[in-house]
Formats: structure tokens, sequence, C-alpha cells
């Protein structure tokens, strides 16, 4: 079913592994829940032109000002 996405999750994966396994068609996004940073985020978006999601913990309103600037 084209419309049913395969996405992969990762903790604190190498990039260079997860453009693989998105440049390779084994997963359509990538799931980040680890602790990428914003540079982590920046050199995985020059790796892949694909979707890239980052999980945030929220526990202060400073987690949730920091998620909204990634």
């Amino acid at each position: 079913m084209p419309e049913i996405k395969a996405v992969g999750v990762f903790v604190n994966e190498y990039p260079q592994n997860i453009a693989e396994l998105l440049h390779n068609g084994v997963i359509d996004i990538a799931q980040l829940h680890g602790d990428e940073d914003e540079a982590y985020i920046a050199q995985l978006r020059l790796m892949t032109d694909k979707t890239i999601i980052k999980a945030f913990r929220v526990e202060t309103s400073d987690d949730i000002e920091m998620a909204n600037q990634s």
C-alpha cells in the first residue's frame, strides 16, 4: 500500500546509517528518539531530503521552547 510509510525509529544512531536506509528505500521516514542535537539533525538533513521527525521529552517549559526551535 503506497499510502503506508515505513518509519525507522532510532536512538543515537550514526547519521550515515540512517541516510543509507532512507536512500535504499528500506524506510521512508526517520524518527529520532535519542540525544540527537541540532548539529546532528543538520548533518542528517544534508544527507537526505526525506522526512525526519525528532521526538522530545517534555518535562518543563524550557523543553517546549527547545522543541519549538528545532
